[in-house]
């Protein structure tokens, strides 16, 4: 009778070992597919956080101006403060409120003993196609920005703000007070700042429909 009963003690044994086998599996799956999810959750609120903060290589459009009458033209910059020998970065932003545009002449002026303009990397954007930069004297630029129609080029309108060229100054002195940069402007005097509205035929006298400006300020510290 103890040696019939040998085989099924065996099945038996086989059996449980099977049981406890299945069981570690399902066990050790479940466990490994509760670490994915976990992993996969981490990964995504990662990359949420990733997508939230802006890179610094995207152009971040600045806040709208509030109590500018628009056509406008102003200068902004990223940030409030910079240091001595900082690349400075001065966007020109562009509203013309519906009205079509050809040319803009655009006069800065600054104090050189704080600043000083890097001429090679002043740049204009596509919304104008030619650009033409000149340093008139220390401390004053003129800057114009122009398309062509005889060319082909386009009327601009910029029912929103749409940024028009950047120009690059160095810090070079540590002032008591902001740094200013200021566009000179008189409204209806073509001499200075002008916005220059499209015209079928050429003009016989240069106008400006451009109604008002804004520069900007900014400190230099360590």
């Amino acid at each position: 009778m103890i040696e019939a009963d040998k085989p099924q003690l065996i099945i038996h044994n086989e059996y449980s070992v099977f049981r406890i086998g299945l069981f570690l599996f399902i066990f050790i799956g479940i466990g490994a597919g509760v670490i994915g999810v976990k992993l996969m959750r981490d990964t995504r609120s990662k990359a949420s956080q990733l997508v939230s903060s802006p890179s610094p290589f995207v152009d971040v459009h600045p806040s709208p101006a509030t109590d500018l009458t628009a056509p406008y033209i102003r200068l902004v910059t990223a940030k409030k403060k910079y240091g001595i020998s900082d690349t400075i970065p001065v966007d020109v932003y562009l509203q013309t409120k519906g009205n079509q545009t050809v040319e803009t002449d655009l006069l800065l002026t600054y104090d050189p003993k704080l600043l000083a303009i890097d001429e090679t990397s002043v740049q204009s954007s596509d919304v104008f196609k030619t650009m033409s930069f000149e340093q008139q004297a220390k401390g004053q630029i003129n800057l114009t920005l122009f398309n062509t129609s005889q060319a082909g080029h386009p009327a601009v309108v910029a029912d929103t703000e749409v940024k028009i060229a950047t120009l690059n100054f160095k810090a070079q002195a540590t002032p008591d007070k902001e740094v200013k940069i200021a566009i000179d402007f008189k409204k209806g005097d073509t001499k200075k700042t002008l916005l220059v509205p499209y015209s079928v035929s050429r003009p016989e006298f240069v106008e400006s429909i451009l109604e008002s400006v804004e520069g900007v300020s900014f400190e230099i510290g360590t």
